[in-house]
């Protein structure tokens, strides 16, 4: 049972991020990859066409397989695409851009040897940033997770949500201008993911980024996102796009609304009828 100031949390942490005015963050046009293997050509993207507005929060669902984390990679700059291009901030990328774009993936893959903390202002290191400047914004987000309590623990003496919470911190602490996430809550229990998304709500708020969210959770992508993208079976297409017209601040309570229901009816009779 979710607890009551949990509830409380929600309704004020999540306020809406307005997206500047402007060229959009990310724009992906005519996208398509084909996978060259031992037993032929795997076409795994076809033709993905898409923009993300400054500030926005989309969500990317779809059936397993159908090509979102390779999406993903692209956007990244980790992956080259056979067919079309991806443009990030108004540049073409054709390789990673670690100052304005950040990424979460679905493992924790923090340093074991490394406490919280470190882990956190491990990036800010290897950007040579001072010592008393990355203690300071990796202090900022841990609070911002509700760790600062733990920040030196190493990562075998923290929970499964817990780590992913000080991922989600080193994440942001480059302060990247887009966030992409790779189902970061996919191994956490339902409790523990809804505790998470407020928690990611939050500090997607404080500081206004562009999130790029994948996800296997239809009521976990209607609940954080502002728009959902629907692929299709591979190889993967966008088949739908829906704009999720809730209120921010989000609340559980919606959860149980007829527009709630609606909306996530409407993406999974998407993913279905492909």
């Amino acid at each position: 049972m979710v607890r009551t100031a949990s509830r409380k949390m929600a309704a004020v942490a999540n306020a809406p991020a307005p997206a500047p005015a402007g060229p959009p963050d990310v724009a992906v046009e005519h996208l398509t990859h084909v996978y060259e293997t031992a037993n032929g050509a795997v076409k795994a993207l076809d033709d993905i066409d898409f923009e993300v507005p400054q500030g926005k929060f989309v969500g990317i669902v779809g059936p397993s397989g159908c090509g979102k984390s390779s999406l993903l990679l692209m956007l990244a700059g980790l992956l080259q695409p056979s067919e079309g291009r991806i443009v990030v901030r108004e540049h073409a990328l054709t390789a990673p851009r670690p100052a304005d774009v950040g990424v979460v993936f679905q493992e924790a893959s923090l340093l074991p040897w490394k406490t919280a903390l470190e882990n956190v202002e491990f990036p800010l290191k290897l950007r040579g940033t001072a010592r008393a400047e990355r203690r300071d914004r990796a202090l900022e987000l841990l609070e911002l997770v509700g760790l600062a309590d733990f920040r030196d623990r190493l990562p075998h003496e923290l929970s499964g949500g817990m780590r992913q919470r000080v991922s989600i911190a080193r994440g942001f602490s480059q302060d990247p201008k887009i966030l992409l996430m790779d189902e970061p809550f996919a191994a956490l229990d339902e409790q523990t993911r809804l505790t998470l998304g407020d928690e990611l709500l939050k500090i997607w708020t404080r500081h206004q980024k562009t999130v790029i969210f994948v996800t296997h959770s239809l009521t976990e992508a209607v609940y954080l996102c502002d728009e959902v993208l629907v692929m299709s079976h591979r190889p993967g297409r966008i088949i739908d796009r829906v704009t999720i017209p809730l209120e921010r601040p989000r609340t559980y309570e919606m959860m149980a609304t007829e527009t709630f229901g609606h909306l996530r009816e409407r993406i999974w009779r998407s993913i279905r009828t492909t």
